[in-house]
């Protein structure tokens, strides 16, 4: 064999080489690669969600210790430690005079206790619905909603109905909470 056909022959093999190099990265490397790098991203993300979750959960539980005393106090202000009835009918009376309408029957009845969170920064809590008749312009009412979400007690109302007699009369229902004795 001539020296020539030799060089043309190991050319010929080294391009072929160079082909089955190049397929075989392309139809079985390149797509692997394609894949671990999707992994790795979703890892990325997936970690970065991690680490915000934790540094969050870190973060609350630094700030329940740390003002566990100050945020009980403000809390027993939303959450009464006990049903206080009489303090209810107080605010239900202080809130309609301020807002100008009248209560003309106010009856108070207890719900069943609900359980306390995981956190355990409460025990439980109960719930006083409060039955009101109240009479008075739109305009006042208006007021007395407001006064009432404003309110530092937590109270929602859970009904609403509205009749006229000559001028207008609420039937509202109105939820307040407390906290159960520890």
């Amino acid at each position: 064999m001539k020296a020539s056909t030799k060089r043309i022959l190991s050319l010929m093999v080294a391009v072929l080489i160079i082909i089955v190099a190049i397929i075989i990265y392309a139809n079985f490397v390149k797509p692997e690669y394609d894949a671990a790098q999707a992994l790795r991203g979703k890892m990325a993300a997936k970690l970065k969600i991690y680490q915000d979750q934790s540094e969050a959960v870190t973060k609350i539980q630094q700030l329940i210790t740390k003002n566990t005393s100050a945020s009980l106090g403000r809390l027993s202000l939303a959450l009464p430690l006990k049903e206080s009835s009489e303090d209810i009918v107080d605010q239900m009376q202080a809130i309609a005079q301020a807002s100008g309408v009248s209560i003309s029957s106010l009856s108070l009845n207890y719900m069943p206790v609900t359980p306390g969170t995981s956190l355990g920064i409460i025990k439980g809590y109960g719930t006083l619905k409060v039955l009101a008749k109240i009479s008075g312009s739109y305009d006042s009412f208006k007021n007395f909603l407001k006064s009432l979400e404003t309110n530092i007690r937590v109270m929602d109302v859970s009904s609403l109905k509205v009749s006229s007699t000559g001028s207008l009369v609420y039937d509202l229902t109105v939820n307040t909470y407390y906290q159960l004795s520890k």
